[in-house]
């Protein structure tokens, strides 16, 4: 499964919480905060939690699709990645697969992806 994440309508952290709620389907007391986001998705595999509207088997796994990067919004696209580091190091502890997987695409050449490279 895919899901794209447009991060040319994401302006502050409030909004990329919004989205992803659209996207996934949280519970309706999702917290729009980092522990929140780990862990609604550290449940994708136990929809007995009723974390998200999104239930993957044990070897499904969901591609973060995100788009339109730039380096003005590098602090909340760190705080995404942790999040999904987080998720994977949860399930890897455990021996599960990972559910998470993220490709960066880069629509202009204001090179984020060159600025990551470089830390």
């Amino acid at each position: 499964m895919e899901i794209e994440i447009d991060f040319s309508a994401i302006t502050n952290s409030k909004v990329m919480h919004q989205i992803l709620n659209e996207k996934f389907g949280f519970i309706s007391g999702y917290g729009n905060n980092i522990h929140a986001l780990i862990d609604s998705w550290s449940s994708l595999r136990s929809p007995e939690h009723g974390m998200t509207k999104i239930v993957l088997d044990k070897e499904d796994v969901i591609t973060l699709k995100i788009t339109s990067i730039c380096a003005n919004k590098f602090n909340l696209l760190s705080s995404l990645l942790f999040a999904v580091q987080a998720v994977n190091k949860r399930y890897k502890s455990n021996n599960r697969k990972i559910p998470l997987y993220v490709v960066l695409i880069e629509e202009k050449q204001d090179t984020m992806l060159d600025y990551l490279l470089a830390i």
